[in-house]
């Protein structure tokens, strides 16, 4: 294979692999949990902290690092990213006590919310014409991750034990490490333009809010039905057997929905999508309450088709910024404020359910979230880019015409791609 054609295919490979690296050791400590918990004596405060510490850390670490990836080059950041979530994987296979398994799980989600941000602005360096179509493989390898970590850590834990069930993601992590180490030459050693956006520009932007808002609410979306789906089907008289079929067709419904967003953005345009997205999101949920136990199947793939949004949002980051330096303040600042905001999911479905003692008053929760995250979509798919809002010039990179504004293109036209 040329050279060309290698450097062409490499960035998929990379961005794709790095997408399923960022929620599998996720998945494969909540499957070993309870025995961690057991064999390590943690107290019950300690394994909540654990299962709420992703939601923290992206908010807090996503925030904080995200202006800095562009100047460390976005190649060689990935690569240390990698490597930082396979030390502290290895580590947490590995700690002796709860307080060690603590630490070095802060250390892997401190590398997946450094993740979280540099994606988008990878896509936007090589693929800036084909941002729809990236956001979407991206978003369903997020969700194939998360399962492949769940079905490693439950094999592995059942003939080796929880430990290396823990150690058994580091082979994808090392994998992913191998495939962007020839990426890491062509990284630009120059601090691109944006890379100097603090928060406080950002911040003051107000067409970011929108997208700022739409961010947590799907953030929110997901994590609500992370924690509390099959909990809310067991309640309303489902066995558990029903209840974990229904969570499958939901999840597995997200993936094909995310793979087609650049065809139903075509078809639709960009508030359409978001608005069907948004949609059947609340659909799904009104269905629950209205009849839980009946077509219990269709509210579920009504939800899981709504997981499309995750996918639009992401796309949203790189099309409204003119350089992948800008892409990963902004990615930084959305993602980091967002997952403040999705704190309302799983906290606030837990808090309401505890208060009321039913679901209802959690659902009509998670409706109003629903179709609240399409009216804040609608509002982010304004045509806009972050650099025309603080009056900066367009990025550029050599071999590309990356200045233009993608947000206003067709996704079918071609370019070099930009390598940062």
């Amino acid at each position: 294979m040329s050279t060309h054609r290698r450097l062409a295919v490499l960035p998929v490979v990379a961005v794709l692999g790095l997408a399923l690296a960022l929620r599998s050791p996720i998945s494969s400590l909540a499957v070993v949990l309870p025995e961690a918990q057991r064999n390590l004596s943690l107290s019950a405060p300690v394994t909540s902290l654990l299962t709420a510490l992703p939601v923290l850390c992206f908010a807090v670490v996503g925030l904080w690092l995200g202006p800095r990836l562009g100047r460390f080059g976005l190649h060689r950041a990935a690569v240390v990213v990698l490597a930082v979530m396979t030390v502290g994987v290895l580590a947490r296979s590995l700690a002796p006590s709860g307080a060690m398994l603590l630490v070095s799980t802060l250390v892997v989600l401190a590398a997946i919310a450094a993740g979280n941000v540099l994606v988008p602005a990878v896509a936007k360096a090589h693929f800036p014409d084909r941002i729809a179509l990236v956001s979407s493989i991206f978003g369903a390898a997020i969700i194939g991750g998360s399962t492949l970590g769940a079905l490693q850590g439950g094999w592995t834990e059942s003939v080796w034990g929880w430990r290396a069930a823990l150690a058994g993601v580091a082979v994808l992590l090392g994998v992913t490490i191998v495939v962007w180490l020839p990426l890491v030459a062509h990284d630009r050693k120059v601090a691109p333009p944006g890379s100097d956006l603090t928060v406080r520009q950002i911040a003051r932007v107000g067409a970011v809010w929108p997208l700022v808002t739409c961010f947590g609410l799907v953030s929110a979306q997901a994590y609500a039905q992370l924690g509390w789906y099959p909990a809310i089907l067991r309640d309303a008289g489902l066995t558990s057997a029903e209840a974990a079929g229904a969570f499958a067709v939901l999840t597995g419904v997200g993936i094909p929905t995310m793979l087609s967003l650049a065809a139903l953005t075509r078809l639709l345009g960009d508030r359409g999508a978001i608005a069907l997205f948004a949609t059947t999101t609340g659909v799904g949920w009104l269905g629950l309450l209205w009849s839980p136990t009946t077509a219990t199947w269709l509210w579920s793939a009504l939800i899981g088709f709504g997981a499309g949004s995750f996918a639009w949002t992401m796309s949203m980051l790189a099309r409204r910024t003119e350089s992948p330096a800008s892409t990963a303040a902004l990615s930084s600042f959305v993602q980091g404020i967002g997952f403040v905001f999705a704190a309302v999911g799983p906290f606030g479905v837990g808090l309401l359910h505890d208060a009321t003692g039913t679901w209802t008053a959690p659902l009509w929760l998670l409706v109003a979230t629903g179709f609240g995250l399409g009216v804040a979509g609608i509002l982010a798919a304004s045509p806009w880019s972050l650099e025309q809002h603080l009056g900066q010039p367009a990025g550029e990179c050599q071999g590309s015409s990356e200045g233009r504004n993608p947000s206003v293109e067709s996704d079918d036209s071609v370019r070099p791609p930009c390598v940062t």
